[in-house]
């Protein structure tokens, strides 16, 4: 069964409520109502995650975009779907599991450090902080494609692009990922019209992260200290973050 998954609806890739219909063409249909001008961004699934579209060749996709306008009839093609087979481990140099009690559950840190750290023990690093942890190593944990950080920062470390710096990659909550990162709640699209709201606790999630994470990884690594040499990046919800 085809699924769709947005920003409209949790980026939920199975919900039964956003499931297509098959017509008698062999199309895949789903009708919805959304506010003119509201823009969407959204992906089809086979139900998961490991199942989403893909290109011809097999290549990840950027999100589907639209802005609602009136009546409209959108008619899209899916290339071809991913196999749902593990992706496999991609993961390359330094990458060390942090462990930190009581930060958000114990929910799973990922370090990478720089190409020398080890060599150079009276060295300090500035610190770059990525959320949607999952994605930025390796291919077998990513829940939407890696970005390859470590292979970028080595190469561009290498040549000189960018000073040495440590990456420390959080892991977003799953169900938790919309409360987590954006600031203010807003409706549910899950629940019936005028239901309960979602979002809007980004303001504890970064205080954890200010107050359980950063000492942790201070105490840890040799990281400068400040915010002249900290960084926080994220993308979608987490570049809303």
């Amino acid at each position: 069964t085809v699924h769709l998954a947005g920003d409209f609806q949790g980026w939920h890739p199975g919900d039964p409520a956003w499931a297509l219909q098959r017509a008698a063409d062999g199309a895949w249909t789903y009708q919805a109502e959304f506010a003119d001008g509201r823009p969407l961004q959204f992906k089809f699934t086979l139900g998961g995650w490991e199942r989403v579209e893909k290109g011809a060749a097999g290549e990840e996709l950027q999100n589907r975009l639209h802005v609602a306008d009136r009546d409209t009839t959108l008619r899209l093609v899916v290339a071809r779907w991913a196999d749902g087979s593990a992706p496999r481990a991609t993961a390359t140099g330094d990458i060390r599991p942090l462990a930190v009690p009581g930060f958000l559950g114990g929910r799973r840190v990922w370090v990478w450090l720089p190409p020398g750290y080890d060599a150079a023990p009276e060295r300090r690093y500035p610190v770059l902080y990525v959320l949607d942890g999952q994605n930025a190593f390796d291919a077998a944990l990513s829940f939407a494609g890696e970005w390859e950080i470590d292979e970028s920062l080595a190469r561009l470390v290498e040549s000189g692009e960018v000073e040495p710096l440590i990456v420390v990659a959080v892991a977003n909550g799953g169900e938790l990922r919309t409360d987590e990162y954006t600031p203010w709640p807003g409706p549910d699209p899950s629940a019936p019209a005028g239901g309960r709201s979602a979002g809007g606790h980004a303001a504890t999630h970064l205080a954890a992260i200010v107050t359980d994470l950063m000492p942790a990884v201070a105490a840890a690594y040799r990281v400068e200290p400040g915010p002249g040499h900290t960084g926080l990046c994220g993308s979608s919800f987490g570049g809303l973050m």
